[in-house]
């Protein structure tokens, strides 16, 4: 008997092996994948929130983040033109740019649409953005008058890191 090559009930174990192996890859590198986007969709409304306040005090004119209902997709970072402390008033403000196309819808646990820093740098608006569902170390941001501070969403409240 001649033993040069593989049967096909061998080969099929083996493609079966394979793709077993391939699936197992691909759901961690999902779960990787999605981890890494919810981490940067927060960090980058973190940054914006945190530039938003600096420009506010520095600048002495109300600055914010405007996202018109919750959940929401994209937002606008804008400033006060009109020297009202509004953000929303027709013709009152400029956008410094349009954060559009978030992967992961962003909820709010206000029925606010904007968080407005004023001259001082400081809010009145006080709350929590957060993504649910998440493995990511960081999935919400808490907003209090003095601080941004970011976490991981419990369920009900942003547990600060």
């Amino acid at each position: 008997m001649n033993n040069k090559g593989l049967t096909l009930i061998e080969l099929m174990v083996v493609i079966a092996i394979i793709a077993m192996l391939a699936s197992f890859a691909l759901t961690g590198y999902r779960a990787a994948r999605n981890k890494v986007k919810v981490e940067g969709e927060i960090k980058a409304l973190y940054g914006d929130l945190q530039n938003a306040r600096l420009r506010a005090f520095a600048e002495k004119r109300a600055w914010g983040i405007y996202w018109g209902s919750s959940p929401f997709t994209s937002y606008d970072v804008r400033y006060d033109t009109d020297d009202d402390g509004n953000l929303t008033d027709s013709g009152g403000y400029r956008s410094a740019g349009t954060i559009s196309n978030l992967e992961f819808p962003i909820k709010v646990n206000t029925s606010s649409k904007c968080v407005i820093f004023k001259k001082s740098g400081l809010t009145t608006t006080l709350l929590s953005f957060h993504i649910d569902g998440t493995e990511a170390e960081y999935d919400c941001i808490s907003v209090s008058a003095t601080r941004i501070k970011m976490g991981k969403w419990d369920g009900s409240t942003c547990v600060k890191r």
